[in-house]
């Protein structure tokens, strides 16, 4: 990852805070295993107790509506050097990860709904893709 790079989160502004907060963890978690060079050491606070070391990298929550996301997605997928992940309603509703691989694999890309995506690359492009996307309040 370089100083030029840029990473969002963006959730569709219609979801219930529960469900919002769901697929924020899960984009951040997958952004988190997909940025390990982006985690810091773990570090001890006055007392010596130790504190699990934080990813340094700036993360903004933004907010779209659901149809834009798709927008959002179709777009990003075609920049190069970004990396794109989607949090659909296939995902949502599937209770095991086989049960999402299997769904995903059945439904076209039409179909998805995107309850949230997670995009980092090009700060250039991620700007040019979210610049006017409010902050998740």
């Amino acid at each position: 990852m370089t100083d030029d790079s840029k990473t969002v989160i963006i959730v569709a502004s219609a979801l219930p805070p529960g469900i919002a907060a769901n697929t924020i963890a899960y984009l951040a978690l997958t952004l988190g295993q997909r940025m390990e060079q982006r985690l810091r050491p773990d570090v001890p606070d006055s007392s010596g107790t130790m504190h699990a070391g934080m990813a340094e990298v700036v993360l903004p929550i933004l907010q779209a509506p659901g149809d834009r996301l798709k927008q959002l997605h179709t777009s990003a997928r075609v920049v190069e050097g970004m990396l794109v992940i989607g949090f659909s309603n296939a995902a949502q509703s599937s209770p095991t990860y086989a049960a999402y691989t299997s769904k995903l694999a059945t439904t076209p890309l039409e179909e998805l709904h995107f309850l949230g995506l997670a995009l980092h690359g090009p700060k250039k492009a991620v700007n040019k893709l979210t610049g006017n996307l409010p902050l998740l309040k």
